[in-house]
């Protein structure tokens, strides 16, 4: 009966898919492994004494800048504290409210997830940096806005 029944049963489907996600795992994690002690001292594991560094947390060890408070202006009404190191008036590290340790009585205030990517958003390739306008287009609108150049016309710079 077992060559004709052609169906899987639940508790061996369960049995293949656990099989499969551990073989992946353990492929995926035996990548990531250092193959070597030079390459665990160049990614600062135990076996060297060097530790990656950015830029930034050198100007941060240095005391080069100073943490001032940065504006939520992303409208959630949570009343978010965010943070930023300054450096010569970049910001180049943001954290939130730490203070005074955690507890029940007086906790942290967290800042949003919306507040915590303002450096991202102000330093972003993509922004816009300063005010454009169609060439062909003037105020007013009427026949000076020329509507059918738009999506086709080039821009141009103008002050703010």
């Amino acid at each position: 009966m077992a060559l004709l029944d052609k169906g899987m049963k639940r508790r061996d489907f369960l049995k293949a898919s656990a099989a499969a996600a551990a073989a992946t795992a353990a492929v995926g994690l035996a990548g990531c492994a250092p193959s070597t002690a030079t390459d665990m001292a160049e990614t600062g594991g135990s076996a060297g004494a060097t530790t990656h560094q950015v830029a930034s947390d050198a100007a941060i060890i240095e005391g080069k800048g100073e943490w001032m408070p940065i504006h939520c202006h992303q409208n959630c009404n949570q009343m978010c504290l965010n943070m930023g190191y300054v450096v010569d008036g970049v910001v180049v590290r943001q954290k939130t409210d730490d203070s005074h340790a955690d507890s029940f009585d007086c906790p942290q205030q967290r800042g949003c997830l919306r507040g915590r990517s303002l450096r991202q958003q102000v330093y972003n390739a993509d922004r816009i940096k300063y005010p454009m306008k169609r060439k062909s287009w003037q105020p007013g609108g009427g026949e000076n806005a020329h509507g059918e150049l738009r999506g086709k016309d080039e821009w141009e710079r103008i002050s703010w």
